[in-house]
This record gives structure tokens, C-alpha cells and sequence, in this order.
């Protein structure tokens, strides 16, 4: 598994963000999110179940974790498998979200709130990232 942090371009998290609580939650499951919802805490530290057995953290407000896996076949160690991208967005007190990402389009989707959605979607559009889900919140 590779990882690393990225910053979203362009969008603004609340000020004082920062200086939150930390959340009691060390692992979450992706599909668990909108049911943890955004209690006012930082969920900085906690991990994210992904599908495809992958893994993230979230990072510090404001700032986003990647995760990509490529699996390579042992037996001719010429073939292998690229499963998607994945950004966990930390946006403080409303939240994180994850986007699936899949050659540059945004495929799956999981917020803990309206607003960090909202977020979301800000986020991508700012990074010319297409999107191709809909909204869970509706």
C-alpha cells in the first residue's frame, strides 16, 4: 500500500479547526462514516477500512491522505492489478470525507455529514476531478 498527504486546493476549514478535541475513534469502517457523523471532535489519527483491504489515516485538518494499491502477480511478476485511489479529507468539526478515485473520475463517495460532502464536492471540482456519484445526503 502506498500513502501520502496532499493539501486541497482552494478549500477553506473553519478557523480554530486545528485546536479541536481529539476523537474517541481509532478505526472506523468507510461504509461507518455517515453514522459517526461529525461530533465536533478531530478525527485526525483514526483509520479508515477501505474496501479492497486497503487503509488510511486521517490526516491533520485540512489536509488529505491518498492511499493506492498495485498488486503484482507472483508467478510471472509481469502482470498485476491497480485498484482505485482513495482521499480521506479531514475538515474539522463537520468531519471527514473519502472519494473513491478511479483514472481521474470520482466514483464512490462517503461523508460524515451534509457539509463535509459539500466540502467535497468543492474540493474536486477545484482539482478538475470528475464526478460520477450522487449526493447520499439527498
Amino acid at each position: 500500500m502506498l500513502s501520502g498527504c496532499i493539501a486541497p486546493r482552494g478549500v477553506l476549514v473553519e478557523i480554530g479547526a486545528e485546536s479541536l478535541p481529539r476523537c474517541e475513534v481509532d478505526t472506523l469502517q468507510v461504509e461507518e462514516i455517515a453514522q459517526h457523523g461529525a461530533h465536533g471532535c478531530n478525527l485526525e489519527g483514526t483509520d479508515i477500512l477501505l474496501p479492497h483491504n486497503l487503509q488510511a489515516r486521517v490526516s491533520k485538518v485540512g489536509s488529505a491522505a491518498s492511499t493506492s494499491r498495485i498488486q503484482v502477480h507472483p508467478e510471472d511478476g509481469n502482470r498485476y492489478e491497480q485498484f482505485p485511489e482513495y482521499y480521506v479529507l479531514n475538515w474539522g468539526s463537520i468531519g471527514i470525507s473519502v472519494t473513491q478515485v478511479e483514472e481521474g473520475v470520482a466514483t464512490d463517495s462517503w461523508t460524515s455529514s451534509p457539509d463535509a460532502f459539500a466540502k467535497q464536492l468543492e474540493s474536486l471540482r477545484m482539482n478538475e476531478i470528475q464526478v460520477e456519484f450522487e449526493n447520499p445526503w439527498k
